[in-house]
């Protein structure tokens, strides 16, 4: 039982490819036990996630799951 199955959210997992802290596989892991079909996206970034364009993303998943689009 996940929260995500629980209350049937959709989730959204945005990665690093260059990601210290948190490997690949370790990453598709974590994303596939929130839940059924998530949405897992890669970005050209480090740890922080300094990108304009996942940023964006993040901005307009939430805009969505909120009802504010």
């Amino acid at each position: 039982m996940t929260v995500a199955r629980e209350l049937r959210a959709k989730s959204l997992w945005q990665f690093s490819d260059r990601d210290f802290f948190i490997a690949p596989m370790s990453a598709i892991e974590l994303a596939g036990a929130s839940g059924p079909d998530p949405a897992i996206e890669w970005y050209q970034a480090d740890h922080a996630m300094r990108s304009a364009k996942a940023r964006a993303r993040r901005t307009a998943f939430l805009r969505g799951a909120l009802g504010l689009t």
